[in-house]
């Protein structure tokens, strides 16, 4: 259902403004909406003001409703002055005194349409007028019947066309128009769109020549281009705004768009500019510098915390898998067979995300917190996750008789 209303914002500058509103909810209720202010009132719906429902009706329409907008206004400017009202007009129809006070103001001040145009360009309109009004023509009508008139216009007019694109098709600028064509193109020689656009493909013109494929390949370089800003190994500073560009110059792979985003330190001895490297690079048998990520720190099992560089190594040290080392330090899990990061991050998904697991005796349990509970009740907090998991390597149906609700 729809709500139709009029109402009245006082502003407390004593001046108002009646409106009218189309709404799903009724007036009283609508108490988000106060109005479309235009551009020149904008600075009167920031102060203070109320809202007054001055007419409500479900039983109407809102042609109905704009009609009887207008009587409002109208009695609203003999009530309390035209001054004090916003609305400047009646259903569209301009106060005579505003419109000329604008359009004085804007003579005044060279902003009006008349002033902005130069006596060149007045006698030029001028001119276009005066040989639209006086050129014969003929043209061809969809049915392959010839007219022949004088006038551009008038023509258009009695046959439902658009004065501008008429005059077009008489000067030659387009082959057809609505069905009608110039007397000396033959209607079976005009192709379609489609076969235009197939025959500039074939003739590379249009966006198929290599004018407008240089010009969009710049533009998409400007619009997607990486900038970047780094030091060579040499210690010499590059900066600029296409990095595949520069990557392709200098060698460079892949890596090199995880150094300008933060994700590595260096790649082949390349690093972003004011984030030097504090320490050392390594070179191989071939000359190549070893890779080596930054240094990191996590709680083993054991509550101690345990410092390392590479991930493979540290991996290889402690008995466990490089996925587990990755997947604590880039946060996807919170432990990983009690490894944990040496200060956990809070509210992590797998910590909140709420799931119902099935006791052995049939109890539902609604879990929010996978880590508490595995506390409260003695399981296992890796086993658990594996339970929660209901899909993927690892996951299991069920665990000690707790299953997944």
């Amino acid at each position: 259902m729809s709500y139709y209303y009029l109402y009245m914002i006082k502003f407390e500058t004593g001046q108002f403004y009646i409106g009218s509103r189309k709404s799903k909810v009724p007036a009283s209720e609508d108490i988000k909406y106060w109005g479309s202010p235009g551009k020149i009132n904008k600075s009167l719906w920031d102060l203070k003001k109320e809202k007054h429902i001055l007419f409500e009706s479900n039983d109407i329409s809102y042609k109905e409703l704009t009609d009887k907008e207008k009587v409002f206004i109208g009695e609203a400017w003999k009530k309390f002055g035209k001054e004090k009202c916003i609305n400047k007009h009646i259903g569209g129809n301009i106060d005579p005194k505003v419109l000329s006070k604008i359009a004085k103001e804007a003579y005044k001040n060279g902003t009006s349409g008349l002033n902005k145009l130069t006596p060149e360009i007045r006698k030029a309109s001028q001119l276009k007028g005066a040989i639209t009004k006086s050129v014969e023509f003929k043209v061809r009508d969809p049915n392959g019947k010839i007219h022949s008139a004088k006038g551009i216009y008038p023509f258009a007019k009695k046959h439902g066309l658009s004065g501008g694109n008429l005059w077009g098709l008489v000067r030659g600028k387009f082959e057809i128009y609505n069905g009608w064509t110039n007397i000396d193109v033959d209607p079976s020689t005009i192709l379609t769109p489609l076969e235009k656009s197939l025959k500039m493909r074939d003739e590379g013109r249009g966006m198929w020549s290599e004018e407008s494929k240089r010009k969009a390949k710049q533009t998409f370089i400007e619009n997607n281009a990486v900038e970047y800003h780094v030091v060579s190994p040499e210690g010499k500073e590059y900066k600029g705004k296409n990095a595949y560009c520069f990557m392709k110059e200098h060698g460079l792979s892949g890596p090199f768009l995880q150094l300008l985003s933060g994700k590595v330190d260096h790649h082949k001895g390349w690093t972003r500019y004011g984030h030097p490297l504090t320490y050392e690079l390594e070179m191989d048998k071939r000359g190549a510098f070893k890779p080596k990520s930054p240094s990191f720190e996590l709680r083993g099992p054991d509550g101690k915390i345990y410092k390392g560089n590479s991930r493979v190594k540290f991996a290889r040290k402690h008995g466990i898998s490089v996925n587990t080392v990755n997947s604590v330090l880039n946060g996807h899990v919170g432990n990983s067979y009690g490894w944990t990061l040496p200060i956990p991050k809070p509210g992590k998904r797998w910590d909140n995300l709420m799931i119902k697991i099935k006791s052995p005796q049939g109890k539902i349990y609604e879990v929010e917190n996978r880590k508490e509970f595995c506390e409260e009740y003695g399981l296992n907090y890796g086993s658990f996750l594996k339970l929660t998991q209901k899909t993927g390597i690892g996951s299991r149906k069920s665990y000690k008789g707790w299953t997944r609700a």
